[in-house]
């Protein structure tokens, strides 16, 4: 099934072409035929801590109200991981993993992959590619907190300056490789300040077939203080 489709193919040979590889991207086929979803997947990737996990629920929530024009209730974080579960993007392939989505109804719109990984040329042969990316000393500031601070094993364990200085290498790499690759560019400062224009390029950087007043509800509804 997936030499029928060269561009899997392609990501098949750079992932690695083992029977987990191809059988976890057969059933991404399979799940695509069987809800006449678009093959081509759409991937946001981003350093941790940049705006990734705002930019899902927006997605989701863009997903339900324009699949139920009823719907109206903010999604939990569970839920949200439930609708898309499949992450760390590309690697989940070489443990042959690939889970579909809780419920199976999202329309017209593309199965969205999450990744923290720097990105290559294969995966543009597999979906179009979203990055985010947000002020380097708020988003390992904030990496700190959630790896370090709030974790009672190691806090303490490495200080805000050491942990900043170490992962700033990481930042600038990704930085570097995921904006030469990615078909969409959003900046998370601005994407909070002008969330209808910056989101609005970005889905249609993506190919995604939406109305603007899908995407004011599903903005709304993805607040932070709704979730």
């Amino acid at each position: 099934m997936v030499k029928n489709h060269k561009y899997f193919a392609e990501f098949a040979k750079s992932v690695g072409q083992d029977t987990q590889v191809l059988s976890a991207i057969s059933k991404y086929l399979d799940f695509t035929n069987r809800n006449k979803i678009p093959k081509k997947a759409l991937i946001l990737c981003g350093f941790p801590k940049s705006g990734n996990t705002w930019l899902r629920f927006i997605y989701q929530h863009l997903i339900h109200v324009s699949t139920n024009p009823k719907f109206n209730t903010t999604l939990t974080y569970t839920q949200l991981n439930n609708l898309q579960p499949n992450s760390d993007f590309p690697y989940a392939f070489r443990r042959g993993d690939f889970r579909e989505p809780l419920e199976k109804q999202q329309g017209q719109f593309p199965v969205l992959f999450h990744s923290h990984a720097i990105a290559d040329n294969s995966w543009k042969s597999f979906g179009n590619i979203a990055f985010v990316y947000r002020n380097p000393l708020d988003t390992l500031l904030s990496t700190w907190y959630a790896t370090v601070e709030f974790v009672a094993e190691t806090r303490g364990s490495i200080s805000v300056d050491t942990f900043v200085l170490d992962r700033l290498d990481d930042w600038c790499n990704m930085w570097k490789k995921n904006s030469e690759l990615a078909d969409s560019i959003i900046k998370y400062e601005d994407a909070r300040s002008n969330p209808n224009i910056v989101i609005s390029d970005a889905l249609k950087n993506w190919g995604v077939d939406f109305t603007t007043n899908n995407l004011d509800r599903a903005i709304s509804l993805s607040d932070f203080t709704s979730i």
